[in-house]
């Protein structure tokens, strides 16, 4: 599944998020149908967004991937079997697999490349990556004049800020219960 999202789609999230013709699955809840209905285009969890996450973990072990963590890997290459042979940085470490999703930059990843794939590595090593952050703040009372999503800033505009987005007007459920606050990220 999550090598089809990513072939597909060229990307993971993305094949989550622009999936054409969404379908209600057979196996939905009631609140997964009004979403799918009702065509939800943002929702959060009680948790945060790492329930997606451990979610989506927990499926791919029960389907029989293997997922290594932190696990630092010094080559990768093509085998005679067609698998991809990765070699990680402790002495003896050699992982074999069908597929290999990297979540490094593609510049560390052109550095592992064998060289029957200096293209590619070439190709990789022209990728810029970005540094992001995100702010959480949250203020006493109502301090917004406009209610909505947020706000984004048009790339035109050399800002190094991309958008705020009012929490508070979003997901009035994770406001305090105390008192009235304004949340924005």
């Amino acid at each position: 599944m999550v090598y089809n999202l990513e072939e597909n789609s060229g990307s993971v999230v993305k094949g989550l998020l622009f999936r054409k013709s969404p379908e209600i699955p057979k196996d939905a809840n009631s609140l997964v149908a009004k979403a799918f209905a009702e065509n939800w285009c943002q929702w959060t969890f009680e948790k945060g967004l790492t329930t997606l996450v451990e979610v989506l973990e927990n499926k791919l072990l029960e389907s029989g991937v293997t997922i290594l963590k932190t696990t630092h890997l010094t080559s990768i290459k093509i085998n005679e079997d067609k698998k991809i042979e990765a070699k990680g940085a402790r002495k003896g470490d050699v992982f074999v697999a069908d597929h290999l999703i990297s979540g490094i930059s593609s510049k560390q990843l052109a550095g592992i490349l064998p060289e029957e794939h200096a293209v590619l590595a070439k190709h990789l090593l022209k990728i810029n990556a970005a540094t992001v952050a995100v702010v959480n703040l949250e203020f006493d009372g109502s301090v917004l004049d406009i209610e909505g999503f947020g706000l984004l800033y048009p790339s035109r505009e050399s800002r190094k800020v991309f958008g705020v987005v009012f929490d508070s007007c979003t997901f009035a459920q994770g406001d305090r219960r105390s008192s009235k606050s304004t949340r924005l990220t």
